[in-house]
């Protein structure tokens, strides 16, 4: 509502700068020599993206797959030190018989959010 009534009141002052945005922007069709530069930029950009989306995924595997693995290995019945995936300071006991879960769950549901962001 805030928003809504500074725009109403300060109404000038928007409408300026939508006119002046609108002029930065050509208005004419672009040439083939443009757009084939606008393709060519546009596929490394989307190379780039990718790149590093793929890094940033497989880092996360490489913190978060250990402490899944160390979760699943006792339903086999192997023995396997509780690990978690990020170290930080938490008000309690982490490594206690159900919170531990919890927290693992926790910090492996977080991590993809968190990259995203």
């Amino acid at each position: 509502m805030a928003k809504i009534h500074k725009i109403k009141r300060y109404k000038p002052v928007f409408i300026n700068l939508m006119s002046e945005l609108r002029e930065m922007w050509p208005r004419d069709n672009v040439t083939d020599e443009e757009q084939t530069i606008i393709n060519k930029d546009l596929k490394r950009l989307r190379l780039v993206t990718k790149a590093y989306f793929s890094c940033n995924s497989i880092l996360g595997l490489i913190f978060t797959l250990p402490s899944i693995v160390n979760l699943i290995k006792p339903l086999f019945g192997i023995e396997a030190p509780r690990i978690l995936p990020f170290f930080y300071w938490l008000p309690f006991d982490p490594y206690q018989e159900v919170i531990f879960e919890v927290v693992v769950i926790v910090q492996n549901s977080h991590y993809p959010r968190s990259e995203c962001t």
